[in-house]
């Protein structure tokens, strides 16, 4: 449900910024996300998506 959600949301911002500025040519969105790693306390940055 949440990659469903993160990703309409990212193609509703492509869609609004091609028809707002309708000169671009090309829109790159990334999203990531922040997992728990029991092997270490860092918070690993994994892509969840890359739209281009």
């Amino acid at each position: 449900m949440y990659a469903a959600q993160a990703q309409g949301v990212a193609f509703l911002l492509i869609g609004a910024t091609f028809t707002a500025l309708p000169l671009v040519q090309q829109v790159v969105l990334s999203g990531y996300t922040h997992g728990r790693s029991g092997a270490t306390p860092r918070l690993p940055t994994d892509a969840f998506f890359l739209c281009k």
